[in-house]
């Protein structure tokens, strides 16, 4: 659901966007993304979820790029920037989350999905799974969907490419023979 926040306190931490249904619905900083904190003011449009009960609390709230609000990546001369919001796993399936901002256009989310056992079977860093997502995101065939999957066969070619470091030799030291007598040799 989108909206437009209306109204925000910062001493407060605490807020009411107007949803499209025209309905006010509360909300707080802390149900804020990150990212989006020290972006947060009046009359920035929003995309949120409605936790249910007596009276509706909006969450997963993030600020919304839209054509009319131009971001500091997307100005960087009419580039496509991802931008990698979380990841959710069930499993042994993890679902990572980009958002894709183009300059004057909306702002689309991207999941990525990928078995994490296919990591400790090729000994991949788990730390390299969102780069290696966006670089799946940016391939061309891949732009027009927004479900795609992160391959066994991606994470070979990554295994692959990857530099082994090379072992180094441990050099012992050499002792400086003692100028002292061995302790057998020791006469009276």
């Amino acid at each position: 659901m989108t909206g437009i926040i209306k109204a925000y306190d910062s001493a407060a931490k605490s807020g009411w966007i107007e949803a499209e249904t025209g309905e006010s619905v509360f909300f707080e900083a802390a149900s804020v993304v990150a990212y989006d904190q020290p972006a947060l003011s009046a009359h920035r449009v929003v995309s949120f979820e409605l936790r249910p009960g007596r009276r509706p609390i909006a969450s997963n709230i993030s600020l919304s790029y839209q054509h009319a609000q131009r971001t500091p990546q997307a100005s960087r001369g009419g580039e496509v920037v991802f931008r990698y919001v979380g990841f959710h796993q069930d499993k042994a399936l993890r679902v990572f989350r980009f958002e894709k901002i183009c300059p004057g256009e909306e702002t689309r989310t991207h999941n990525v999905s990928t078995d994490m056992t296919l990591f400790a079977k090729y000994r991949l860093a788990i730390q390299d799974a969102p780069s290696l997502c966006s670089q799946l995101l940016l391939k061309p065939a891949e732009a027009d969907h927004s479900e795609h999957s992160l391959t066994e066969a991606d994470l070979i070619a990554h295994a692959a490419a990857r530099v082994v470091p090379v072992k180094r030799q441990v050099q012992r030291r050499k002792v400086a023979p003692s100028s002292l007598p061995a302790w057998n040799t020791i006469t009276k």
